[in-house]
């Protein structure tokens, strides 16, 4: 966690949340393209659950089909591996689901047990009319399921990511 550049609110809110549990929640993290989307999705995803226990889907691929048999592979809690015993999804460019996927995980997410997470990620800011066959904003129950994080992008969190960078680059 403190390898996240440029990010210490969102980071604090993580930690808030996750202090009350890991499981049984969704999260919706929006932000510009390299602020640390994916990177927070997998540290709040290796909280609780192994890397074998983590599935990356993009959302253009997720039907309603395929969120049952996800619902399915998690109606079991999985083998714990590092003491990890949790299921997680990450969900990257959410701003591609579907009208029926969205329908479909809002009947998922009421049954969320509590050793599975949800993690969206887009690059869409705000809840109305954020998907493409979306004209009404339906979305928004979606979202308001979720905790909702919105990264920081402005030149601090730039110049933040510039020097985390050449740290690394300089350890490499």
């Amino acid at each position: 966690w403190g390898d996240v550049a440029g990010q210490d609110e969102a980071v604090k809110a993580i930690q808030r949340v996750l202090a009350r549990g890991w499981g049984g929640r969704a999260w919706w993290i929006t932000g510009a393209s390299g602020t640390g989307k994916t990177t927070l999705a997998k540290l709040i995803a290796g909280e609780g659950a192994s890397e074998y226990a983590t599935e990356e889907q993009d959302a253009g691929s997720l039907t309603p089909a395929r969120l049952r048999e996800i619902e399915r592979m998690y109606c079991c809690r999985p083998l714990p591996v590092d003491g990890k015993a949790g299921w997680c999804i990450v969900v990257n460019e959410c701003h591609k689901l579907r009208r029926d996927a969205v329908t479909a995980l809002l009947d998922t997410l009421e049954r969320l047990p509590p050793y599975a997470v949800w993690i969206f990620t887009t690059t869409k800011v705000g809840q109305q009319c954020l998907f493409d066959d979306d004209r009404h904003g339906d979305c928004a129950p979606l979202v308001s399921r979720c905790i909702d994080l919105e990264l920081e992008d402005g030149p601090e969190t730039r110049l933040a990511l510039a020097r985390r960078a050449k740290q690394v680059g300089m350890m490499a």
